[in-house]
């Protein structure tokens, strides 16, 4: 594997990455192993960045989070969004992202859109996009429920956003308003079908694991008929939800809906590997995180099909370390840190 990075180009082999399911199952057993190997790449690859006159060591694949809103026409009571500090339902001044990748112009991050919800603000959110047509960081993606997504959709179309997810967790239209627990009527199967159909080649629908919705292999089965029949998708992401520290800046209730709640993926995963119709193709660890990406095969159009793991104590353990920078975040009142608590790791803050 060859990195190029602020420090030239070094060929690197990591264990932690590989097309060779049997190695797989070894991570899958031991997620600890790929999270801890995860972290020491990260150490190891950093790259050396000057942000706001000092210096840091930032992630060579560093994204920067563009954290749009609060405001939500959800209340999921999973939604890692949920902190203890204050964040603006008023969308964020949309100048903040040009001045921030000035700001980063070292580090050249990739940027990913999220909130809150983006598409209650069309316009806020047009803004954003035409920033990225402009400046065209790498690998731009909204993350969206789809509720305005139809009036969206043509500067979507017509931009440089590479990725558009799609947060749904359950194939029946009222059992997924339930579970995120829409403000109003929540948001139609129809109306996300035709609102995706423009960008469809752009989208992953991304979908929680959940006891008593989508938990079993089953469940798995019918939520991927559902996308490639109902919404016409081909990617799909299931991830498993993740544990949060209880000594940091999340909401004590979702810490507990977390730990009351676990599914058990593994046991799903298993029957994965024995189904001939999906074909294995690589795993990988990162600083928290470990997923495999699997091909589904029993359609005309294969899907890409992923399965994530995560677990926040590695994302801590970089945040405790004032000089790594797995993650950049442009907060919604300007403040740009290198943690998804503002209140830590500092880098500068624009007016």
């Amino acid at each position: 594997m060859t990195i190029s990075s602020g420090l030239g180009q070094r060929v690197l082999t990591f264990p932690n990455m590989g097309e060779n399911l049997v190695e797989a199952k070894k991570y899958r057993a031991d997620k600890s192993r790929a999270y801890r190997e995860g972290f020491d790449e990260f150490v190891k690859t950093a790259v050396r960045v000057n942000i706001a006159g000092k210096q840091y060591l930032a992630h060579n694949n560093v994204n920067l989070y563009v954290d749009m809103t609060q405001a939500c026409n959800a209340d999921c009571n999973f939604c890692i969004a949920k902190v203890n500090f204050t964040r603006n339902s008023k969308p964020i001044n949309t100048e903040f992202l040009n001045k921030a990748l000035d700001a980063l112009s070292d580090v050249k991050p990739s940027v990913q859109i999220t909130g809150g919800e983006p598409t209650l603000f069309p316009t806020q959110l047009k803004r954003l996009v035409d920033t990225v047509n402009e400046r065209k960081p790498k690998r731009p993606v909204i993350n969206t429920n789809g509720t305005n997504l139809l009036e969206c959709t043509k500067f979507i179309a017509d931009s440089k956003i590479e990725h558009v997810n799609i947060s749904r967790h359950h194939y029946n239209e009222t059992n997924n308003n339930k579970v995120m627990e829409f403000r109003g009527p929540g948001i139609t199967n129809n109306y996300l079908a035709e609102a995706i159909a423009p960008i469809k080649e752009r989208v992953r629908v991304q979908c929680n694991f959940l006891d008593g919705e989508i938990d079993t292999y089953g469940e798995v089965m019918q939520f991927i008929a559902y996308c490639y029949h109902k919404l016409n998708v081909r990617n799909v992401a299931f991830a498993q939800l993740t544990p949060l520290p209880d000594d940091s800046f999340y909401a004590p209730s979702i810490i507990k809906v977390i730990k009351d709640a676990p599914v058990d993926v593994d046991a799903i995963l298993a029957r994965v590997d024995t189904d001939s119709r999906f074909q294995f193709e690589k795993y990988r660890g990162g600083v928290a995180c470990y997923y495999e990406v699997w091909k589904f095969l029993a359609y005309e159009e294969p899907m890409t099909i992923i399965f994530k793991y995560s677990d926040n104590q590695w994302l801590e353990k970089a945040d405790a370390d004032p000089l790594l920078l797995p993650d950049l975040v442009l907060h919604t009142d300007g403040t740009l840190a290198g943690s998804w608590c503002k209140d830590r790791k500092f880098l500068t803050k624009f007016d």
